[in-house]
């Protein structure tokens, strides 16, 4: 479909939210997903670009996320890129995991375990990894 660049961390989700109306209202979505499905990419985009502005450090460069969506007559493919300078996926898994089998979990604090659960497949390569 197309791709979005976002500069403005204080509006960057609703923006998206925005671009997610328009799609829902126009059905640019619908050969692919039902609504539920709709609901589901939308949480999971959500997610990602909720933890970018919450916890990604944008230090060497302005910040910059870029959302590219694709769609098939199957299938959504979407790629967030931006300009932070990215995390240890497998760590922040495996301390996600573990809040699930704490005493008293959290209410917070299991972002990734929902973008798995909501994604047929989620890739994470940090910048300059091939």
């Amino acid at each position: 479909m197309s791709t979005h660049h976002f500069h403005d961390l204080g509006t960057v989700i609703d923006d998206v939210h925005a671009l997610f109306d328009a799609w829902a209202e126009c059905g640019a979505l619908r050969s692919a997903l039902d609504p539920d499905g709709e609901i589901v990419l939308r949480l999971a985009v959500h997610e990602w670009i909720a933890n970018l502005v919450q916890h990604a450090a944008f230090v060497e460069r302005d910040p910059e996320i870029s959302v590219t969506v694709a769609v098939d007559d199957d299938d959504v493919r979407v790629e967030i890129e931006d300009t932070s300078q990215g995390f240890d996926l497998l760590g922040q898994l495996e301390a996600q995991t573990a809040i699930l089998d704490a005493p008293a979990p959290s209410e917070r604090g299991r972002g990734l375990l929902m973008l798995i659960t909501c994604t047929r497949g989620l890739d994470y390569r940090p910048a300059g990894a091939d």
